[in-house]
């Protein structure tokens, strides 16, 4: 007898903004074959003008188009808040009041502190609100630019807080895997930090390089006609919305301030190099930039044996954030994550599926310094431990 697959664990999704990332999120939604007919929720769109939801709903991008907020999270049990930055918090905040009762409500904005802490201080208890970030995207925007593989491959960052609900969050993660993504839990303040480098600092670099370029070609015309690969490959990223990279800055310019100081740093040790004629210490800059772009992470096709950590934990809020957390900084994708309460309420195990040995023995090791008792199930934790020497 053949097990069925199991069905999308949502049966209402509101997407909230049809752009790039919403749009392809419904894409990604109707194209999950293991869900089947029958196991496939029902998307709905909205966006801020009627003419995009139309052109969504002509194409089968969504399967209800909704006129407006209220409409779309009627009876959602999933709400996906798809707008610039700037208005997040606010729409996430409006829909949640049609929602169902315990409708999850997340984002795919590229800031999280200040979006996850004005959601969280307005929305009631019937509702859970976790920030999520996939790290993927183009320089190209709006509806024609959606597919519905963006998300294959991707990392999905989610960012839950000690008010986060285990199950909520359970449900979530599974969708996002669903759609071919990878989790990575981090918590809002980290992500922020982290995204400022990886992420902002490079648009805004890029945009800096192209406004030094034409400053430069307004007095010699036939620069940019020399502008061959290299340049376009670097600069490529600058072709985004200068409002959306506006209300990004906005909101993220503690850490994106603190990150561009860290590069005139770099920039200025750079020229002091080359203008004394420091070849040597040229060389050494240039060459520990090659050995950290050559040691970058390339998601492996072959997926390694999960292996199961086990964690004891006391029974309370936002431990299954702060052990997700941990894990999230180490840079570790947590492929499944469940929790066993004890009768007395008191206590739980935590149970998180790794991808790989080497992995989870250091998420173990990690855990251990946090005063966590992790193992693998079924080894002491000895044992487990002492595996690295042996």
């Amino acid at each position: 007898m053949e097990v069925a697959d199991p069905p999308c664990p949502f049966e209402r999704v509101a997407i909230l903004g049809l752009g790039l990332m919403g749009g392809s999120l419904g894409m990604a939604l109707k194209g999950v074959e293991s869900w089947g007919r029958e196991g496939a929720p029902v998307v709905v769109g909205w966006n801020r003008t009627a003419e995009r939801t139309k052109e969504a709903l002509e194409r089968g991008v969504i399967d209800v188009a909704a006129s407006d907020l209220t409409e779309a999270a009627d009876g959602a049990d999933l709400i996906v808040v798809a707008t610039p930055v700037s208005t997040v918090a606010e729409i996430a905040i409006a829909s949640s009041v049609a929602s169902a009762p315990g409708a999850v409500i997340t984002d795919v904005g590229s800031v999280k502190r200040e979006i996850v802490t004005a959601v969280e201080s307005d929305l009631g208890g019937e509702h859970h609100f976790i920030g999520g970030h996939p790290m993927c995207g183009s320089e190209l925007a709006g509806l024609d630019a959606a597919r519905a593989d963006l998300y294959e491959g991707a990392t999905w960052v989610l960012t839950p807080t000690s008010r986060t609900d285990h199950g909520a969050f359970k449900r979530l993660q599974q969708l996002i895997r669903e759609l071919g993504a990878r989790v990575l839990t981090v918590d809002p303040e980290s992500h922020d930090e982290f995204v400022a480098v990886v992420s902002h600092l490079p648009h805004l670099t890029a945009a800096a390089l192209l406004n030094v370029a034409a400053g430069q070609a307004a007095e010699a015309g036939a620069l940019l006609q020399l502008a061959a690969g290299g340049f376009r490959d670097v600069t490529r990223i600058a072709s985004g919305s200068p409002a959306l990279w506006a209300d990004i800055c906005a909101a993220n310019r503690a850490a994106i301030t603190s990150s561009l100081d860290a590069l005139v740093e770099q920039i200025r040790d750079l020229r002091s190099a080359i203008a004394n004629g420091d070849t040597a210490e040229v060389s050494d800059l240039l060459e520990g930039a090659r050995e950290v772009r050559a040691a970058l992470p390339v998601p492996s096709a072959v997926r390694a044996t999960l292996c199961e950590v086990v964690v004891p934990v006391p029974d309370r809020p936002g431990i299954l954030a702060e052990v997700s957390t941990i894990a999230g900084r180490m840079g570790v994708n947590i492929e499944d994550i469940g929790i066993t309460h004890s009768v007395e309420g008191t206590e739980g195990i935590l149970e998180l599926l790794i991808a790989g040995q080497a992995e989870a023995q250091r998420v173990i090791k990690v855990l251990r310094e946090h005063g966590f008792n992790a193992a693998l199930r079924g080894e002491p934790a000895r044992q487990v431990l002492g595996s690295e020497d042996q």
